[in-house]
């Protein structure tokens, strides 16, 4: 699970690898693995064939803009496939910044006494903390209900506007793909789309109707514009139960996948993944994909 690949020096957050790096994680893949798509590694999961090779399937998650800028001519230069988990809300709108690197760039612009809707957040070891008791703002917002997010991304956009803490930062750590980004993308042999939900939201916290709608809409969207089924599904930050995957298969997505392991209850219903951080050196992030395979792989 890859989030952003970046040419220039980023600094808002851990979740855009060098390009260099992730040009070595190729090569590594190329000389060590059977790399195949998501639709076919699921497959096999799914059958439980037993490949006589490592397998492994990449996956890219929020739809960074430096996806298709980046990350694609790499893949393409490799000839290995990646699947892109998109959410459909910033198709339409360039402006839009998905809530935690909106944070993130309110952090690294100013990193004490920021205020999310009535809660003080303070800096604490490079991560924005609640005061009373130290719950990061990420946890914040992914306790809220679906009204309460939306009113407090809306009073965090008036309050920090974003072309000030914006200001002097590289925007290939926020920027996202619109709908003609996508097409590009899309149109590559060695990209295909997934869903990431409509809005970068934890759906554990919505109501069935917004769950549905999440799910729905974004999946309708996304076929809408490449023309091509959308058949498997991330959950934003990894966050999911028992109705949620229910409500995913009434819409009809093939596959769901998390964004780590995957509890016993679950199991044959979700699809685990190992993550990739550029605070990981090479050979840090190489041993955790190895070491993945003892904990789920094949």
């Amino acid at each position: 699970m890859y989030h952003g690949i970046s040419k220039k020096k980023h600094h808002i957050n851990g979740r855009h690898l060098f390009a260099s790096q992730f040009e070595k994680h190729l090569r590594y893949f190329k000389n060590n693995f059977n790399v195949v798509s998501l639709n076919e590694i699921c497959l096999m999961k799914k059958n439980n064939v037993k490949p006589q090779k490592h397998t492994v399937a990449l996956t890219f998650d929020d739809g960074f803009l430096n996806n298709l800028h980046v990350a694609l001519p790499l893949l393409e230069k490799y000839q290995i496939p990646a699947a892109f988990f998109i959410c459909s809300i910033n198709l339409k709108d360039r402006s839009y910044i998905h809530p935690a690197d909106y944070l993130d760039l309110i952090h690294y612009k100013k990193n004490t006494n920021v205020k999310i809707g009535e809660e003080i957040f303070v800096d604490n070891k490079n991560t924005l903390v609640r005061v009373t008791d130290g719950m990061t703002a990420n946890q914040y917002l992914n306790s809220l209900s679906f009204n309460d997010w939306n009113a407090t991304l809306f009073n965090l956009s008036t309050s920090y506007k974003i072309e000030e803490i914006a200001k002097d930062v590289d925007d290939e750590t926020y920027k996202l793909l619109d709908a003609q980004d996508l097409k590009k993308l899309s149109s590559s042999p060695f990209a295909s789309i997934g869903s990431h939900c409509h809005s970068h939201i934890n759906i554990t916290q919505l109501k069935t109707n917004e769950i549905n709608e999440q799910l729905t809409l974004s999946k309708s969207k996304l076929e809408k514009l490449i023309e091509k089924p959308v058949c498997a599904l991330a959950f934003p930050y990894g966050y999911y139960h028992r109705e949620s995957i229910e409500l995913s298969r009434i819409a009809g997505y093939d596959y769901l996948i998390g964004g780590g392991d995957v509890k016993k209850e679950f199991e044959g219903n979700v699809f685990p993944r190992i993550g990739i951080v550029s605070a990981g050196s090479y050979a840090r992030n190489m041993l955790s994909i190895n070491a993945g395979f003892r904990r789920f792989g094949f």
